[in-house]
């Protein structure tokens, strides 16, 4: 059993069901008794359409059964201590049988008959003594191997049954056979119909003897007429008929109203009203009328709900409204099992929330409880009896205090007090709230589930499990970050904080502290400097407050968590929101083989502290293999105070070389630089372009900035895509792409290499067509005209061709060939560059400016140039 505040006993959360006792069977040592009791009591497979509903008990030797009290003659003068004794509920469901069956192994042509029907009869004695002035039904059954012969075949039978009957002082109808063949399930199942008549009528006479009490009663006996009432709707469930105990049940919780309640009689009012609003809702909801049954509910917090009682133990107020709410929720979640429809309105997870509020109140009050009890003196008061049931009598609800007794009610609330100490509030409300959070998952209530979560997360913050409150918390984050919900987030992201504090999650400190450090958080300057100061402190190795602040348990977390965290620790800055602003773009969207990449990375500062960066690193790769990437480190740097004198530093850039005589050069980027807040910075990294393949498209993968020491250090990394503000400035200059064009992508051109033929020969002077004259020796200083013959084999519109000639290595010395400068053939103006459409072939020919010469001995070079 179990205090009346805070739970609901046991025995009123079951069904009732008629009790039947069996007596004789030794299921320990008879496989067969054994079996029998298996098919009764349903360890068997059987339908559950097949079963009916009532509950078996196997009674040992000797068992005692409750003796009957005397009968009232008159109620005239008679003043019940209660209404309700704890023990009337427990009797009739586990204790007093409605049924007494009684097995013996007797056959009908046993030799041993006569020795057997004389124990029979003494046992069926006893078995009367027990249950004398008692309704119960007595019962007997022969155990037998063979099947019955048909009535008035087996004349021994007939006489033997007869003599039975006689003897043990029965009639013939509570005799039955029950033979233990192939067949037994289909015998138990008839035997259970004809207890189940002889528990119906046992019921039936119990009920008309509570209405006889009951009609004896006069206006003064107000608790005896909900005593009864409450009796005859118990008893009307155990024969299953709902509607009568439903009106039963109905006028005793009316009849309530007919007490006043007052401080010392309210817990027991309470008490019984909500086990009366138990049963009536748990009616309704299976005689399919469950609104009547939420009304019914709503009806019965309110009328209850300023009945506070003793203001010193306002508490096991709190713990009753959250049992009600609680049992409430859990009747409500049977009934959608058995096909009930519930609303996103109305469904179980609004009761249980309510139940974890109240628990939460509870706590509260109990808490100023103990610490009234703390300034008046009166917590030095012991009690020797640590039993919380020693505080309470036989009836419900109410306690063992004589009233008027000062000193008695002041030891009985210090131990109230001391036992609602004990209680772990905590695990409790955890328990409501994620059944809560389950109920509102279904019914597609996602905002509040949330919000359940948070509260489940302070609750195990509240409880000293930092660790399950750091997970909750940073789940719920993302959430509230997306949504921009300023405020709540704030909070989630202090709790979040301090959880991490509190557990030495090294990651989830520094993410947070970080975050923490952006303008749109609701705290001042110096609360932002201060977690600045106690991440650089984490950065250096050390726990970030002082010593004298924590814990020597959270001190010795921290410093295990330091030396065996791996750093850098990376922080996704496309989820941390206004801290930095960090936007790559390339110089040039198309570039050669032999050109520069060059890239600019811009930076801006928030917060409104200065930040410290180690490195700026940018990340490419190529588009058709993303597997290859490319980190380039930037090296210089511009600051700028604001977005318009960077546009127009952008704009100087890209002016002629003949007129950058003016421009500003940058900064050269040295490790743990300091950015200020406001300001923009533009950082620049560049590398050769041949180091990519051709006809390749480059693109910003991310961009990384290292913040720390070399000991521990966040790696802040962001996705290159610029996402534009979805509300614009009006003036058009505070917006980044407004002012400086972002290029995410860059194509590495390919170089064609075209099929040359080369023949050096004397040529024609004059710069006539013809073929030149072959010519395979030189002459010592003398020149010779070198012919160039170049086709386009690809299908594609050349520009910028270029011809490159070169000497073999082992003809180069220090005074041999020189070459000067080709041109094209016929002479052209721009002779360095050239086009050639696809599929044709150009012919340059270097008659009078290009010439070989060699200084020495002379060479057969025909096949020497390309």
């Amino acid at each position: 059993m179990t205090i009346d505040a805070t739970a609901l006993p046991s025995e009123l959360l079951v069904t009732p069901q008629p009790l039947i006792g069996f007596c004789g069977l030794d299921t320990a040592r008879q496989g067969v008794h054994k079996a029998i009791w298996d098919g009764f009591s349903g360890s068997l497979q059987r339908k559950a359409a097949d079963r009916a509903a009532v509950q078996y008990k196997l009674l040992p030797p000797n068992y005692e059964f409750p003796v009957a009290k005397p009968k009232r003659a008159s109620y005239e003068w008679y003043h019940p201590k209660g209404i309700l004794k704890r023990n009337w509920m427990l009797k009739h469901l586990h204790v007093l049988p409605s049924v007494v069956v009684l097995f013996q192994d007797m056959e009908w042509n046993d030799l041993e008959w006569t020795e057997k029907q004389v124990q029979c009869a003494a046992t069926v004695q006893a078995l009367k003594n027990a249950l004398q002035e008692r309704n119960t039904r007595l019962c007997l059954v022969l155990l037998q191997k063979a099947a019955p012969l048909p009535p008035g075949e087996d004349l021994l039978a007939a006489e033997r049954a007869a003599s039975l009957t006689s003897a043990c002082g029965i009639t013939s109808k509570m005799l039955f056979i029950l033979p233990h063949t192939e067949h037994l399930m289909g015998y138990t199942l008839r035997l259970e119909s004809a207890f189940l008549d002889m528990a119906q009528s046992y019921y039936a006479l119990m009920s008309k003897r509570i209405r006889n009490h009951r009609d004896q009663l006069s206006a003064a006996h107000t608790t005896l007429k909900i005593r009864h009432q409450f009796k005859l709707g118990f008893v009307a469930e155990m024969r299953q008929d709902f509607s009568t105990a439903q009106k039963h049940y109905f006028q005793a919780y009316a009849n309530l109203d007919e007490i006043r309640i007052n401080d010392s009689n309210c817990v027991e009012i309470k008490t019984l009203a909500g086990f009366l609003n138990y049963k009536i809702c748990r009616l309704m909801f299976k005689l399919k009328t469950p609104r009547d049954a939420i009304n019914q509910f709503i009806i019965h917090v309110e009328k209850y709900k300023p009945r506070v009682g003793f203001k010193d133990l306002a508490f096991e107020h709190y713990a009753w409204l959250s049992t009600q709410h609680s049992v409430f929720a859990e009747l409500f979640c049977e009934a959608i099992k058995n096909g009930l429809p519930a609303l996103q309105t109305q469904h179980p997870g609004i009761y249980y929330h309510k139940a974890a509020e109240y628990v939460m109140k509870r706590r509260d009050a109990a808490q100023q409880a103990f610490a009234s009890l703390l300034d008046s003196g009166e917590a030095a008061l012991t009690t020797n009896n640590p039993n919380p049931l020693s505080l309470y009598t036989e009836f419900f609800g109410i306690r063992a205090v004589k009233t008027g007794d000062l000193v008695a009610e002041q030891q009985a609330n210090v131990q109230l007090c001391e036992q609602e100490r004990g209680y772990s509030h905590s695990v409790a409300i955890i328990a409501l709230l994620s059944q809560a959070m389950a109920q509102f998952k279904i019914y597609k209530c996602l905002r509040f589930r949330k919000k359940l979560a948070i509260d489940m997360a302070e609750e195990y913050l509240q409880s000293g499990d930092h660790a399950k409150a750091l997970t909750l918390y940073s789940l719920m984050l993302p959430d509230y970050r997306q949504e921009k919900w300023s405020t709540i987030f704030t909070d989630v992201l202090l709790k979040t904080l301090r959880c991490a504090l509190l557990s030495a999650s090294v990651a989830d400190y520094i993410a947070c502290s970080i975050e923490a450090l952006s303008l749109r958080h609701q705290s001042e300057q110096k609360d932002r400097i201060l977690l600045l100061d106690n991440l650089w402190q984490v950065y250096q190795g050390v726990p970030p407050m002082p010593r004298t602040q924590l814990t020597e348990d959270a001190l010795a977390l921290w410093t295990s968590a330091l030396a065996c965290v791996k750093s850098p620790i990376p922080i996704d800055f496309d989820k941390v929101s206004d801290v930095l602003e960090m936007c790559a773009t390339f110089e040039r969207v198309q570039l050669n083989n032999d050109d520069v990449l060059q890239l600019q990375l811009i930076i801006r500062v928030l917060t409104d502290v200065p930040l410290r960066i180690r490195s700026f690193h940018v990340v490419l790769a190529d588009a058709g293999n993303s597997q290859n990437n490319y980190k380039l480190e930037a090296l210089k740097y511009f600051c700028f105070p604001n977005l318009l004198q960077l546009r127009t530093q952008q704009q100087r850039q890209q002016q002629p070389q003949q007129q950058q005589e003016l421009v500003d050069q940058p900064k050269a980027f040295e490790k743990n630089t300091i950015l200020e807040p406001g300001s923009y910075y533009q950082f620049f990294c560049s590398t050769e372009a041949q180091q990519f393949h051709e006809n390749t498209q480059l693109r910003i993968v991310r961009v990384e900035a290292l913040m720390g020491t070399d000991q521990i250090g966040a790696l802040l990394t962001c996705s290159s895509n610029y996402t534009r503000q979805p509300f614009r400035h009006h003036t058009r200059s505070r917006d980044l792409d407004d002012n400086v064009t972002i290029n995410p992508i860059c194509y590495i051109a390919p170089t064609f290499h075209l099929v040359t033929q080369t023949n050096l020969g004397h040529g024609h002077a004059n710069g006539t067509d013809g073929e030149p004259e072959a010519a395979t020796r030189m002459l010592v200083n003398e020149y010779y005209p070198v012919v160039i013959n170049i086709c386009n084999p690809y299908n594609v519109y050349l520009m910028n061709v270029g011809v490159h000639i070169s000497v073999p290595g082992a003809l180069r010395n220090s005074d041999a060939w020189r070459v000067s400068a080709a041109t094209a053939y016929p002479p052209r103006d721009d002779t360095a560059q050239l086009a050639l459409v696809g599929g044709w072939s150009a012919r340059i020919s270097f008659a009078s400016i290009l010439y070989a010469r060699h200084g020495g001995a002379e060479h057969r070079i025909g096949d020497g140039a390309s």
